[in-house]
């Protein structure tokens, strides 16, 4: 649907624009993983989804291991940020919701 590949086009743009960053935000020059683009808050999230201070460039071992561990995940979100942007993109986030992915399913 058209709906559908504007977001893909808007993915493809934001993803872009985080790997545009160029280097592991966590573990920097020491990094030796392939880079990915990854959400603070989740791609689920409409209002953040394509926010670029919602994303992060981290190698895949990082993560993997933050996925794992989403309580380790909001400390780090917290400190890269600072607290009041933190809460302003929570807010952000939850006064939509999740969204519904393409399939109906949250």
């Amino acid at each position: 649907t058209p709906r559908a590949a504007e977001k893909r086009q808007a993915d493809r743009e934001w993803s872009e624009a985080i790997h545009a960053r160029g280097a592991c935000e966590i573990h920097g020059a020491t990094c030796r993983g392939a880079l990915e683009a990854a959400h603070g808050f989740s791609r689920r999230y409409a209002a953040t989804r394509h926010d670029l201070r919602n994303g992060f460039l981290i190698c895949a071992e990082a993560h993997r291991f933050y996925t794992e561990h989403p309580r380790h995940w909001t400390v780090w979100v917290v400190g890269r940020l600072g607290r009041s942007l933190y809460e302003e993109l929570r807010l952000k986030a939850q006064a939509t919701g999740v969204a519904l992915s393409e399939s109906g399913e949250a």
